[in-house]
């Protein structure tokens, strides 16, 4: 099953770079892999089943469209806005964050996109 493409902000490749990073400097490198893998796992239950998401932070911080989903055997979350033709991720978050001030001051229209895939 193909999904829709996944769109990356700036931000969310910033955070995917900085928790690898993070990964690997407190757990060594098979962490950042088994992380990597939840991370491409969540990306592709995403982009073939993008409604699955929560919609909880989208009513709490007055983001409409908003969703959030979970990346398993972590603290971290996915937000993104399921769009008609793709998967706009916008961030990727650890849920003990202030994530109202983390995604409140995101701008939608803010930062070029840069597009994914996950393999099937």
């Amino acid at each position: 099953m193909t999904g829709r493409p996944l769109l990356l902000r700036p931000l969310a490749q910033a955070d995917i770079d900085d928790i690898l990073a993070y990964c690997r400097a407190e757990g060594g490198p098979s962490l950042a892999t088994a992380f990597a893998k939840q991370l491409e796992a969540a990306l592709h239950t995403l982009a073939t089943h993008a409604a699955i998401g929560s919609r909880r932070y989208a009513d709490l911080l007055g983001i409409p469209g908003l969703r959030s989903w979970p990346i398993k055997r972590s603290a971290y979350l996915i937000f993104y806005v399921d769009e008609k033709e793709k998967i706009d991720i916008w961030r990727i978050l650890h849920g003990r964050r202030d994530l109202a001030a983390l995604l409140g001051n995101d701008d939608p229209e803010e930062g070029d996109l840069e597009e994914t895939s996950v393999s099937e």
